[in-house]
């Protein structure tokens, strides 16, 4: 069970000492390992379960019948993290070093159902006789994680809102304040890219513009690919935004129906995509935002882009004013 170390040495206390009498197979010792609340799952150096007790039974979903035998990794580490973990065993039966014994870690654990879940995890490792088994004591923190990760949803949304109200104080092209807007967003949440689609002179499609946010080099070509792509009311994720006049959100760019660009962003890795209106009693623009990660709709960050929104649509309408023709100005589409 080493799914995330580097070399280190083993303290000689621990590789010397000879509990084996502890852990001899007894009715005494099951019933401790059973009372426990954490889940207590035992792996020999090769890598296979020994020990699973009713907490990790009822933690993980698999009966301890099911699972003694088997290679601990296949159960309930995910797959990303597999090689990780059987290179981390091997180094620790060539070297006796790994340096995530006796400390408690955090990682990611897999539940029968096939889901992932963060749990914290402490691994000792005892010897028996010759061999060496390592013992994980495993505590679901599902629920502080989901507390923390409401806190910093807060935090990023308060910070996200002031980044984008010092846009409004400071003399600058709307063209800069959309590519700004799109720094700030994608550097606060963690999108890699983002974009901007622009109204033509008559309203009538949207146009790909030139203002773009990369996190990486690789990503420069959608400035090229997405070019082509012109949409109507409804179409595409521009097109629905435009249509609803409120942020939309695409979880699996691939599968969706609506999102002509699918192959092109799957090629690319970009998984997930979401986007939101600026205007109110006309279209000034659609920022649209993709992320590598499978991300289901977040609430908190809908909630803050349509205050961004309206912070934009100040600022745009306050600067430029109304335009007789429709257009928006300053602001000229590729």
């Amino acid at each position: 069970m080493l799914p995330l170390g580097t070399t280190s040495q083993v303290p000689r206390g621990l590789l010397s000492t000879k509990p084996a009498e502890l852990f001899e197979a007894s009715p005494s010792l099951e019933l401790l390992f059973d009372a426990a609340l954490d889940a207590i799952v035992g792996m020999d150096a090769a890598g296979q379960i020994t020990h699973w007790n009713r907490s990790a039974e009822a933690m993980f979903g698999w009966q301890r019948q099911d699972v003694i035998g088997k290679e601990m990794a296949s159960v309930i580490i995910p797959e990303r993290l597999r090689e990780h973990h059987r290179r981390g065993l091997q180094r620790y039966r060539s070297s006796g070093a790994e340096r995530v014994l006796n400390r408690r870690l955090e990682m990611s654990a897999l539940r029968r159902a096939g889901n992932e879940f963060p749990v914290e995890l402490t691994i000792v490792p005892i010897r028996q006789g010759t061999q060496f088994h390592f013992f994980g004591f495993l505590r679901d923190v599902s629920d502080r994680k989901a507390i923390e990760d409401i806190e910093a949803q807060r935090l990023v949304q308060l910070e996200l809102l002031y980044e984008c109200s010092l846009l409004g104080q400071r003399n600058i092209s709307f063209d800069d304040v959309l590519a700004r807007c799109l720094s700030i967003i994608c550097r606060l949440t963690g999108w890699e890219v983002g974009h901007v689609y622009l109204p033509d002179r008559n309203d009538s499609q949207l146009i790909p513009s030139n203002i773009w946010h990369f996190a990486d080099e690789r990503y420069k070509e959608l400035a090229i690919t997405t070019a082509d792509f012109v949409f109507s009311k409804g179409q595409g994720l521009p097109g629905r935004i435009w249509e609803s006049d409120e942020p939309e959100w695409i979880s699996i760019l691939a599968t969706d129906p609506n999102f002509p660009r699918g192959q092109l962003f799957a090629a690319l890795g970009l998984n997930s995509g979401f986007g939101f209106p600026v205007g109110r009693e006309r279209l000034h623009a659609i920022l649209e935002f993709f992320s590598t990660q499978t991300r289901e709709p977040e609430h908190h960050l809908i909630l803050a882009v349509k205050t961004v929104s309206e912070l934009i649509t100040r600022v745009v309408e306050k600067d430029r004013g109304p335009v007789e023709d429709g257009t928006t100005p300053n602001a000229e589409p590729l």
